[in-house]
């Protein structure tokens, strides 16, 4: 076993935190069998079969990524924009709108990139993605449903996914008893991810898989200079340190708070949100650890609840202006 510090893999932020977890998992998963890992001295420290050298070329070249997709959502990469005309309306000043869904968007461009690519590392991806877009034409959707249908859209992605999708449908959204009579399950979303792997505008699997295209090729191998950039910037996330160009502009989120840009974030008044590609890629693969579960308790008549690693709900006590809707309306933390 060789034994490998990861400085770039520390306990915070929680980007850290979860990218060192995604490493111990793809290793464990796709290289060696009996590896493990801890934290020494805020730095996770990995004991795996792969030295450093190794550890790079199996990222770079052998990695197979999880199929990371939300089709539930609006930009997810599943659903096209609007057209609208040149022409704008006289009263509002913005552009008409043809009623017309068929302008790409860059989260459709990488859904079909990915879709068409020859690699076999994506042969995972484009299973899913040929599931996800069979049923999202047998269901007649040209945008993102909500209420009922995003709940039924669920539950049968649920039931028609490979098992390797089942396993990241359960960190973002899990099936429990609905209380309205027109459907028997409704979506809940376990607060690590968002949403349902989005934050606010921000969907996180067209980012995983925007991601992905800026370090792995569709084609093997990737074209050297393509291959060079990724390693420097596969080595700087894992082993630490700073290398030119190795981030690019990219939401980040609550994952990062230090790169997720806005006011004070820069030398100016305010930044931009930028991030390592591969601290990207392997945060969401190490979330695939959280998985949630609907549970009851024994002899309860309450309906099933979601239950989640690591989170509390919120309680409507402790300060003078709590309410009971504070509990109601509040998500988890």
């Amino acid at each position: 076993m060789t034994i490998l510090t990861l400085p770039g893999c520390a306990p915070v932020p929680l980007a850290h935190y979860l990218k060192a977890l995604g490493i111990l998992r793809l290793v464990a998963e796709q290289a060696d069998s009996a590896a493990a890992g801890c934290w020494q001295r805020d730095a996770f420290v990995l004991h795996s079969s792969l030295d450093h050298d190794a550890l790079l070329d199996f990222f770079l070249h052998r990695y197979q990524p999880t199929p990371i997709l939300a089709p539930w959502n609006a930009g997810s990469g599943f659903y096209y924009q609007e057209e609208k005309l040149k022409a704008k309306d006289p009263v509002t000043g913005k552009k008409i709108k043809t009623g017309v869904r068929n302008q790409p968007t860059a989260a459709t461009c990488i859904v079909d990139a990915i879709l068409n690519s020859s690699s076999l590392r994506f042969a995972g991806y484009r299973s899913a993605i040929s599931a996800a877009k069979t049923i999202i034409q047998r269901r007649e959707l040209s945008e993102a449903p909500d209420g009922d249908g995003k709940n039924e859209l669920i539950s049968e992605l649920r039931g028609q996914w490979p098992d390797a999708v089942v396993s990241w449908l359960d960190c973002v959204t899990i099936l429990v008893n609905a209380d309205a009579p027109t459907t028997a399950f409704k979506a809940t979303f376990p607060p690590l991810l968002g949403t349902g792997a989005n934050d606010g505008n921000a969907d996180f699997s067209s980012n995983f898989m925007q991601r992905l295209c800026e370090v792995l090729s569709g084609a093997e191998p990737p074209p050297p200079a393509d291959l060079a950039k990724s390693k420097l910037s596969l080595d700087a996330a894992i082993f630490g340190g700073t290398v030119v160009g190795s981030r690019t502009k990219a939401a980040i989120g609550q994952f990062f708070p230090g790169s997720a840009g806005g006011p004070n974030n820069c030398a100016g008044f305010s930044g931009d949100s930028f991030v390592n590609p591969w601290d990207f890629i392997l945060m969401i693969e190490g979330a695939l650890l959280f998985a949630a579960a609907a549970v009851r308790r024994l002899e309860a008549g309450q309906e099933g609840a979601l239950a989640y690693p690591f989170s509390v709900r919120p309680t409507a006590a402790g300060y003078a202006s709590s309410a009971g809707e504070d509990e109601a309306s509040g998500r988890p933390e």
